[in-house]
């Protein structure tokens, strides 16, 4: 499984039909948030200290807390607080920048 940025690339040996999103396995996935969720963890741990620790605000809850605290995939965050999923964008880092 090849998991990055562009794309999920998965290789196996049943056939020369492609695969979609609707007919994954429930392990094919459970592997998948797994992998996105250590990658965005690794791209987290690489940014400098001082951008990993920038208040986000989560648009559910309203409560900020430090980037690296999230849990980042590659298109989707979940809040430490309320645990709720959202797509990240830069306004969640300019509103509370700039407030704190």
């Amino acid at each position: 499984m090849k998991c990055d940025p562009t794309g999920l690339t998965f290789i196996n040996s049943w056939g020369t039909g492609f695969a979609d999103k609707d007919d994954l396995k429930p392990s094919e996935i459970r592997a998948f948030q797994r992998k996105s969720s250590e990658t965005g963890r690794n791209l987290i741990e690489k940014l400098p200290p001082g951008i990993q620790n920038i208040p986000y605000e989560c648009p559910h809850c309203r409560r900020c807390s430090a980037v690296r605290t999230f849990i980042i995939h590659f298109s989707d965050a979940d809040c430490p607080t309320c645990h709720r999923d959202f797509k990240p964008t830069p306004l969640g880092l300019n509103v509370t920048a700039y407030t704190y």
